[in-house]
This record gives structure tokens, C-alpha cells and sequence, in this order.
């Protein structure tokens, strides 16, 4: 048995997928895929409010002091800067899913990507060599 991935409590072998304890069979698992999750709430909150805030001292320098116009401005840049920050600090969640017997299956949810790459390039070379051997006899 060959081994293509043994860490965190993921092992993917030529034969098996064993992630928390359950166990898949490599042959069984098809169309894997990963999906990211929704942006970090408070990000796009930040975004949103930083925005509007410029485009308010944009629209209102004819009727307002400049001074009032341009701390508008900053404070509306230092939103988006904030939100620039967060999704930096906080990435989204990456999952990787695949197709087991017909049913849709989460395999891993993290936010690390350098895992769900190492993870899906395991995966895919399983699938391949499953493949291979199928063809051989």
C-alpha cells in the first residue's frame, strides 16, 4: 500500500481516503473539487461602510466645509484599509469535496490553503493511479 498523505488525521493511501476516522475507498470517490467559503462578515462590512463614506465626501463637497469633506475621505479610506486587513487576517474557508456513491461529501474544511492543496494533489494522484490499475487488467 502506498502511502500519498498522512497528517492532522487525513491519510490518503492508493486504496483508502481516512479522514476523522471514516474511511472511503479511492474507487468510489469522484469529481473532487474544492470550494471557498463566504468572505469574513466584518470585512465586508468595513468595505461597505468605507465606501459609502467616500462616495458621501465626494457627493457633498459642494455644501460642505472642506475640512468636514476631507475627514470624511480619510476616515472612509481607513475603512477600506481595515477591510484590506481583514481578509488578509482572516482568509476564507477552503473545502475540498468529492462524490461518494452519489452523495455529496465534505472531505476537509480549513482555512489553510498550503493543506487543502497537498491534500487535493494526494487525492488526485490516488484517482490516478485507481485509474491506472483499472485499465490494467
Amino acid at each position: 500500500m502506498l502511502t500519498f498523505y498522512n497528517h492532522r488525521g487525513v491519510r490518503i493511501t492508493d486504496q483508502w481516503v481516512a479522514i476523522d476516522g471514516h474511511r472511503y475507498p479511492v474507487r468510489d470517490l469522484h469529481e473532487v473539487r474544492t470550494t471557498r467559503g463566504p468572505f469574513n462578515r466584518m470585512a465586508v462590512r468595513a468595505l461597505g461602510g468605507g465606501v459609502s463614506l467616500v462616495a458621501m465626501a465626494i457627493l457633498l463637497t459642494a455644501v460642505m466645509p472642506v475640512a468636514m469633506t476631507a475627514a470624511l475621505g480619510l476616515v472612509g479610506l481607513g475603512g477600506v484599509g481595515a477591510a484590506f486587513v481583514l481578509t488578509r487576517t482572516h482568509p476564507r474557508e477552503q473545502v475540498l469535496w468529492a462524490n461518494f456513491r452519489g452523495v455529496e461529501l465534505m472531505l476537509i474544511a480549513t482555512r489553510d490553503s498550503i493543506e487543502v492543496g497537498k491534500v487535493t494533489r494526494a487525492l488526485r494522484r490516488a484517482l490516478e493511479r485507481d485509474a491506472r490499475s483499472a485499465l490494467s487488467y
